[in-house]
C-alpha cells in the first residue's frame, strides 16, 4: 500500500525547500544587521540622516553594504560617501 520512493523523495523535497528558506533568512538577517550598522555608525559620523540616505542603504545589496562600509571609514561626509556608491 505504501510507496515509500515517493514519500522518501516528498520528504527530500521539503527538507531542501526547508533548508531553503533558512539559508535565505539567515541571508536577509546578515543583510539587515549591515544595514543598521551602517546607519548608526553614518549616525554618530555625520548626524542625522536624510530620508534619501536611508532608502539608498536600505536598497542596496549585501555586498554594495560592505563596500559602503568600507568607505565609511575615509568618507569626509555623507555626500561624499553617497557619491562613491553611485
Amino acid at each position: 500500500d505504501r510507496i515509500p520512493e515517493a514519500e522518501d523523495i516528498a520528504m527530500t523535497v521539503a527538507e531542501q525547500l526547508h533548508q531553503q528558506g533558512h539559508q535565505q533568512g539567515l541571508q536577509q538577517g546578515h543583510r539587515d544587521e549591515r544595514v543598521q550598522t551602517l546607519v548608526r555608525l553614518s549616525t554618530v559620523k555625520f548626524g542625522e540622516l536624510p530620508a534619501e540616505a536611508l532608502a539608498r542603504f536600505e536598497a542596496a545589496t549585501f555586498e554594495e553594504l560592505g563596500q559602503l562600509l568600507d568607505r565609511l571609514v575615509m568618507a569626509d561626509s555623507l555626500g561624499a560617501l553617497l557619491s562613491a556608491a553611485e
